[in-house]
């Protein structure tokens, strides 16, 4: 079995050796499912690592060990979201989500899990995920992918050309292009697709290497539709309303159309430069994102309107053909810089500063048909918000003995956000007043740690830690309806966690790899969404719910993970095996929802990944791949409903290679196994039935 380097701590070592619990996905796993476009498939098969879909990836999230999620409010994710090193999170729209982009041509994905803080920084609480860009390398090389899925008429091309230049400069050029024509999920009032992806990514670098010094240089570009925002309409039966309007499972009559479209700008200088046994590492980033959604907050087209209203099902003052548009333009500038060293392998150091400015310049537009008692338009929301954040961070390694050692890293950050957010009328122009009015400032200085102990004997290395993270806390920008029976507070603070954990890693036998872990987490000032309260069916207020962040009290979250890899020869063949799960749960030990379970968290996480490789003729092999995800038990919400879905989903690819020459064919979720995804008092949101294709790759060095 090969060794597995990383630079999870910001030093490259073997992930075997690096004490914490921390995964590697690979180019080798990701070419065998076949490549991927969303996180989801990327991260599947990681202990306490879930994807939470919310069907459109501008707002669905990622959650590592109970972290909490934070959807569609003005809060930031949980977890790190790193690209080549630089964080790529924040902003309300695709700001707690990897951007397609960001997972074309990779190298690997590394994801730690548990605190984070001291070297990752803001935000780190349930762990960082840090994927790593394919870089130049000193030789001729590429490859050329093409797909093609059935059920919804998709293609995808793909490639990358990588060449050097002399012997100090190699450069690789690499794009997709991807589109579709149908889909499945239809708004038939229309006649369009919600699930429409179509666009290009386009990425250049440049390589310059010499004996003590490394410079890479990569711009690039996405422009993209993605899957939009869509949900059946459920109106439950019963109370005193006549109720009970269904809509189908995956068609829709929308009157006003749903999208959603993404464009990144990225640039990156990375700089490597070494002096002796010490390391200097620079990586500089600038990164442009506009995200655009819409989508229909009705829910309905006129006739079905007119028909509900006819037969008493929709009663009361709910208005008709409301649609919601919002668009998020982030600026983001980052600069970190640290050096490292080694003294005779015993004594091990760090030190590094970093910066991150990013701008959100955000709009939401609420339009609706004008009627004789209510002429206006609609109404506009801009929000603007400033992040400023200076840290300085490091850490040390200390061989005790050749078996026992410590190490310590440690964060101070300081953090600023000033925000703005304000109602105008659509129609006139005037603000809505100083309800709708919101503007602020808030400052955090955050100390952060994390303190080791390891063992190393028989090929094991075990250890046990202590580490603080923290999230910071922001302002709520829509304070929602006045009527709602739930008020909307304007802010909240920053949440702190402590994790005490155990684990262990090391060969049962030859070519069977074994890592488990233990943690508990304490958390203050937990996090947590809520809604105002409104919906359809509120009679008191029968509007869209405003969904907003508050600060809930304290919690205590634990877990359980295990993960084997195996490497075996089978007959002929070569078998690779991974498997994976996890056991976790989390409570509320105070405040207003003390008892309540902590939202968004399985009880169970399972996964397993099959590989087989094995000789069909001279100079062709045949191989399959099984992927499989499954999970069971949890909540939703804080309040303890809707209970979350149990599904179990498996991908499954056979190709054959011919060296330079692989051909395939695919089912995702091939045994057509469907869930509800999210889902509130009036809505359900599916997940993606079977899709299946073929894939033909080539490939040159």
């Amino acid at each position: 079995m090969s060794e597995v380097v990383v630079v999870a701590r910001r030093r490259e070592e073997r992930l075997r050796d690096v004490p914490v619990a921390a995964s590697v996905v690979d180019s080798e796993l990701v070419n065998a499912r076949g490549g991927v476009t969303d996180p989801e498939k990327l991260l599947q098969g990681i202990p306490g690592v879930r994807y939470v879909n919310t069907v459109s990836p501008t707002t669905a999230e990622t959650s590592i060990r109970a972290s909490g999620t934070s959807r569609g409010t003005f809060a930031e994710s949980a977890i790190g979201l790193y690209r080549d090193g630089v964080y790529v999170g924040g902003g309300l729209l695709g700001g707690r989500n990897f951007a397609r982009a960001d997972l074309f041509d990779i190298d690997r994905a590394e994801v730690l899990r548990g605190t984070q803080s001291a070297l990752y920084g803001r935000n780190a609480v349930g762990g960082a995920i840090n994927i790593l860009t394919k870089r130049p390398q000193f030789e001729q090389s590429g490859y050329l992918d093409a797909k093609y899925g059935f059920g919804n008429e998709q293609y995808q091309v793909q490639g990358a050309f990588n060449t050097n230049l002399g012997d100090s400069v190699a450069v690789r050029i690499g794009g997709q292009l991807f589109d579709q024509k149908s889909g499945y999920f239809r708004n038939r009032s229309r006649n369009e697709y919600f699930d429409i992806e179509k666009g290009h990514i386009g990425r250049a670098q440049i390589q310059f290497r010499n004996e003590n010094i490394a410079i890479n240089a990569l711009i690039e570009n996405q422009v993209s539709n993605l899957p939009a925002l869509n949900w059946q309409l459920a109106i439950p039966a019963g109370g005193s309303w006549p109720r009970g309007y269904v809509s189908e499972k995956r068609t829709y009559d929308w009157s006003s159309p749903s999208l959603a479209k993404q464009q990144i700008n990225s640039a990156i200088l990375s700089v490597d430069y070494e002096l002796g046994s010490v390391k200097i590492v620079s990586t500089t980033s600038y990164r442009n994102r506009l995200t655009k959604n819409a989508f229909d907050q009705d829910s309905l087209d006129k006739s079905t309107y007119d028909s509900l209203r006819a037969n008493g099902t929709l009663v009361g003052v709910i208005d008709f053909s409301t649609a919601q548009r919002s668009q998020d333009d982030v600026d983001t500038l980052y600069q970190d810089i640290h050096i490292l060293g080694d003294y005779s392998d015993t004594f091990k150091w760090l030190t590094g500063a970093e910066l991150l400015n990013l701008k959100s310049d955000y709009q939401q537009d609420n339009a609706r048909t004008p009627t004789t008692s209510n002429p206006s338009r609609g109404t506009r929301q801009p929000a603007n918000q400033e992040i400023k954040s200076y840290a300085v961070y490091g850490s040390f390694d200390f061989k005790l003995t050749e078996s026992l050692g410590i190490g310590a890293e440690a964060r101070f950050a300081d953090d600023t956000k000033d925000f703005y957010s304000e109602r105008f009328d659509l129609s006139t122009g005037l603000s809505a007043g100083p309800r709708y009015r919101i503007e602020g400032s808030r400052q955090s200085q955050n100390f952060t740690y994390n303190l080791t102990a390891s063992y190393r004997a028989g090929g094991w290395l075990s250890y046990a830690k202590v580490g603080t993270a923290y999230r910071t806390g922001g302002f709520n920008r829509d304070l929602g309806d006045p009527r709602a029976p739930r008020p909307v507070i304007p802010s909240f603070g920053d949440e702190y966690a402590t994790t005490y954990e155990v684990g262990a890693k090391g060969n049962l036998m030859r070519g069977v790899y074994l890592e488990g872990a233990a943690y508990r987490t304490e958390t203050e000032d937990l996090l947590v969404q809520l809604d105002n309260g409104c919906s359809l069916i509120t009679p008191a207020c029968p509007v869209a719910a405003t969904p907003f962040m508050i600060n809930a009290g304290k919690g205590e979250s634990w877990g359980l993970e295990a993960f084997l890899n195996a490497v075996a020869n089978v007959g002929d063949g070569r078998v690779r095996l991974s498997l994976g799960g996890s056991r976790q749960g989390g409570k509320v030990t105070s405040g207003p929802f003390k008892g309540a379970s902590f939202p968004q968290v399985p009880d169970w996480v399972g996964s397993a990944n099959l590989n087989y490789r094995i000789p069909f003729r001279e100079g062709a092999d045949l191989v399959a791949n099984l992927a499989y995800r499954a999970q069971w038990g949890g909540v939703q919400e804080i309040a303890g409903t809707p209970r979350l879905s149990d599904y179990q989903q498996v991908d499954a690819r056979i190709a054959m290679d011919f060296g330079r020459w692989e051909a395939a064919i695919f089912a995702n979720n091939a045994t057509n196994s469907t869930y509800v995804n999210f889902a509130s008092a009036t809505v359900k949101r599916w997940s993606q039935p079977r899709l299946y294709g073929l894939q033909l790759r080539y490939q040159w060095r």
